[in-house]
């Protein structure tokens, strides 16, 4: 007799001012810390137990496109978030 598989719940955010992409296989609000790769731009995510239950990927886009998609995802939040946009042009300076 087969044995009944679990489903997890996969959790994926990409956030395309900060340029990065999560993905969790574990419910995201059991995150107790986090610890950057040595190697790579990766951020593990980990709960109480010490279990890894997400990875964030840092610089997801290369520059020459997330730059594009940074500014297109500040003005969508703008007008969305009423920002003022002189802190508008000051994030888009960055």
């Amino acid at each position: 007799m087969a044995k009944k598989q679990k489903k997890r719940k996969i959790t994926f955010l990409f956030d395309p001012i900060g340029n990065t992409f999560s993905f969790w296989w574990d419910d995201k609000n059991k995150e107790a810390y986090s610890n950057i790769s040595e190697y790579s731009d990766d951020v593990m995510i980990y709960d109480k137990k010490g279990r890894v239950i997400g990875i964030e990927k840092l610089n997801f886009f290369p520059n020459e496109i997330s730059e594009k998609i940074r500014k297109k995802a500040l003005k969508i939040r703008s007008k969305i978030l009423s920002i003022p946009s002189s802190e508008i042009k000051l994030l888009l300076q960055k």
